[in-house]
């Protein structure tokens, strides 16, 4: 790991570029259910058709707002 170097007169430049605004929220996929979504559809097909070897992929109708 580097060395940090601090500054010899005492000022600490990293504040001029942090704010006080607060953090984004609701990134990524809001409601967290894509996930359970995709396994209950691939519950579905192993319990009709055991053989089907294909896996269960995402689609845009899973998504919000597909």
């Amino acid at each position: 790991m580097a060395e940090r170097h601090r500054s010899k007169d005492g000022t600490r430049e990293t504040e001029a570029f942090l704010h006080d605004e607060p953090t984004p929220g609701g990134q990524g996929e809001t409601g967290g259910t894509l996930a359970r979504t995709i396994g209950a559809r691939a519950d579905e097909r192993k319990a009709t058709d055991p053989d089907a070897g294909v896996p269960v992929r995402v689609r845009k109708s899973d998504t919000p707002g597909g």
